[in-house]
């Protein structure tokens, strides 16, 4: 039977060294890129762990049949409701207090906005087949990545940062990057640049594979602001 590492750490402490050093030695164990405590965290592939990602792997299957009958009013209700109730409990959590219409009332609201942006995006000066491939995520990346500019902080978009983003912050900027996106996609069409396929096109005659994942219609907006 598996031990967790805490139980024995508190119950025997000899008994824990000689495991830890057994496990982190194991030729099964995956070591992480980061470090717990100063010390590198890593996890053993145990039968049990295969088992629950099959039920987690079951279980979406099955939620993902169930979303998909589900009409669009419904399931933009699900979405919303479901984000109320985290931030609810984050809010708790960190002792700030908003009432549930209040929540609920501000993402309907950055629902609505982006869904104003964009389709001017992507009509504001004829079809930008480019910008039909943004999405909210790509908005609020580069959302982040305005902010951090303009309050010459670090830049970084990981997934902690993107979600630390203001409001205040995203309605001080939004008009800013919405033309930004547009000022790009004229930019990319005056270099022949019409449609994703062909800015794909270009990555691949003249990028890494490393850089690739790099190039997309964001990275133009700050030198075009």
């Amino acid at each position: 039977m598996y031990t967790d590492l805490v139980k024995l750490f508190y119950s025997n402490k000899a008994d824990y060294k000689t495991e830890l050093e057994a496990r982190i030695n194991n030729p099964q164990a995956k070591r992480l890129d980061f470090y717990i405590g100063g010390n590198r965290a890593f996890y053993l592939p145990l039968p049990e762990l295969f088992e629950s990602a099959g039920k987690i792997w079951r279980a979406d299957k099955y939620i993902y049949a169930i979303t998909n009958g589900l009409p669009g009013v419904a399931l933009r209700q699900f979405i919303v409701r479901s984000l109320v109730d985290e931030i609810e409990l984050t809010n708790g959590i960190e002792g700030v207090f908003s009432s549930r219409r209040e929540i609920n009332d501000i993402i309907v609201d950055l629902r609505d906005d982006w869904e104003m942006r964009a389709h001017k995006m992507k009509h504001s000066d004829g079809t930008f087949d480019l910008l039909s491939v943004v999405a909210a995520t790509d908005f609020l990346a580069s959302m982040t990545l305005l902010a951090q500019v303009k309050g010459k902080r670090t830049l970084t978009v990981k997934r902690k940062d993107v979600l630390s983003l203001s409001l205040d912050d995203y309605k001080a900027y939004a008009d800013d990057l919405t033309d930004g996106y547009i000022k790009a996609a004229r930019l990319f069409r005056s270099a022949r640049m019409i449609s994703i396929h062909s800015l794909r096109s270009v990555q691949r005659r003249s990028l890494n594979s490393s850089a690739k994942r790099w190039v997309n219609v964001s990275q133009t907006l700050t030198a075009l602001m």
